[in-house]
């Protein structure tokens, strides 16, 4: 016989997708642990949903954010982590009205599930599970630019608001260090 193709429409609520084994795949998006859930979304699309515990969503944050091929220092991944970690506890229902927290990208903080996930990372992240940055006992807007050129700014000047934790810096030395060397090679 012939396969037959039933259209079946999606219900209000959507519909949701335990995986079979450690991850579900998304066509054309890749592998993510946890749940999937498929809503109609008010656009008129649908919303294919990621829902996972926040040490897990880390894991697919982090290495997109600052990959350890780029840095391969585990105390700046730490540092990232905590980051990450904070600015999804400051957002979380950021876009409830659009059935979810946070988007994948860099709109918010880019997600690349199961297929982003990097052993390094993944240390990182447990070594600073459920550290986050705070400000007067409420977790700080973590936000920062994938390259400062040498400086940040204020926080007003690229994303609004008056945060006084974030204050633009020079990344540069005030002094420049003297490097003294010694060539083991023979001329």
């Amino acid at each position: 016989g012939f396969p037959v193709t039933i259209a079946v429409p999606l219900p209000s609520i959507g519909v949701s997708l335990k995986p079979l084994g450690l991850t579900t795949r998304v066509l054309n998006k890749g592998k993510y642990r946890g749940q999937i859930h498929v809503v109609p979304h008010n656009s008129g699309r649908l919303s294919v949903i990621n829902i996972l515990d926040m040490e897990t969503y880390l894991r697919g944050v982090v290495p997109r954010e600052m990959g350890p091929a780029e840095f391969p220092n585990i105390e700046a991944l730490k540092a990232q982590s905590i980051a990450a970690r904070t600015y999804a506890i400051a957002n979380l229902n950021k876009r409830v009205k659009e059935g979810f927290d946070l988007n994948d990208t860099v709109a918010d903080q880019v997600y690349g599930g199961y297929d982003a996930e990097e052993p390094m990372t993944d240390q990182a992240i447990h070594e600073t599970r459920g550290i986050i940055a705070s400000y007067q006992g409420k977790p700080i807007q973590a936000l920062f630019m994938a390259n400062a050129g040498g400086a940040t700014i204020d926080v007003g000047e690229v994303f609004g608001g008056d945060a006084p934790y974030l204050k633009g810096v020079s990344t540069y030395f005030s002094q420049i260090p003297n490097l003294i060397y010694q060539s083991s090679s023979q001329y």
